[in-house]
């Protein structure tokens, strides 16, 4: 409870009970003036409670989404018709369901780190609403499928992606591996600059001796240039 609306709220309720004192002893008129002035500091308490709160701003995204949020895609992205990974973070080791137009895919968990990813195989053209569900929350993220975007995007290419531990890290000798379709098709030791690769829908990881490996994140050429990824020590 907000410390402002406790201390309007008992001094409305003090000068209340001191009006009616007052009354009851005849003063009448000094005791209507005290009533007033306790309607208006009830009166006041009441918006501060709203307004106010726990000193906790309630806003739509925090009373909606429960800390959920996508990583990727963005918001009305267009995709081509091929596999792509859902990715985006959650509270740490949290139940999660995923579902396509209102229709469940199946059930994940986010991993130590909050982050979470799901893959989703080749969707026909079409649009698309995915939502993220938690217990108490959840967060939705609208598609466009397309055929045929990835044309434009291999005039573009081979092209070179540069992995990295987080900046935070430096962990030495962290091994990038990048996949594509769920098969390996590249691996070397970060920093680490992939080259000659076709356009197209990727996942990396990173994997350290002490380290639990990273959760495979999703990376879009010739749409990234640079990435990097977040390793727990082992307990």
């Amino acid at each position: 409870m907000s410390l402002w609306f406790l201390l309007f709220l008992l001094l409305g309720v003090g000068v209340l009970v001191y009006g009616a004192v007052m009354f009851a002893f005849g003063k009448r008129r000094n005791a209507g003036i005290t009533f007033g002035i306790a309607a208006i500091l009830l009166g006041i308490s009441a918006p501060i409670g709203v307004l106010i709160g726990d000193g906790e701003p309630v806003t739509a995204s925090s009373a909606t989404t429960g800390g959920l949020a996508f990583s990727y895609p963005a918001e009305a992205e267009k995709l081509d018709t091929q596999d792509y990974l859902l990715t985006g973070t959650a509270k740490p080791l949290e139940p999660l369901e995923v579902l396509q137009n209102g229709v469940s895919l199946g059930s994940i968990t986010s991993g130590a780190d909050g982050a979470w990813s799901y893959y989703v195989q080749k969707p026909a053209a079409g649009e698309y609403e995915f939502e993220i569900k938690s217990v108490t929350a959840s967060i939705k993220r609208q598609i466009s499928v397309q055929q045929g975007l990835l044309s434009a995007s291999n005039a573009q290419c081979p092209c070179q992606l540069r992995i990295v531990s987080n900046v935070n890290q430096n962990i030495p000798n962290a091994k990038a591996v990048l996949s594509k379709d769920g098969v390996e098709v590249a691996t070397g030791i970060a920093p680490m600059v992939f080259r000659n690769l076709a356009a197209g829908d990727y996942t990396y990881t990173l994997e350290a001796a002490g380290f639990v490996t990273s959760t495979p994140a999703a990376a879009s050429l010739p749409k990234n240039k640079n990435l990097s990824a977040y390793l727990e020590q082992q307990k």
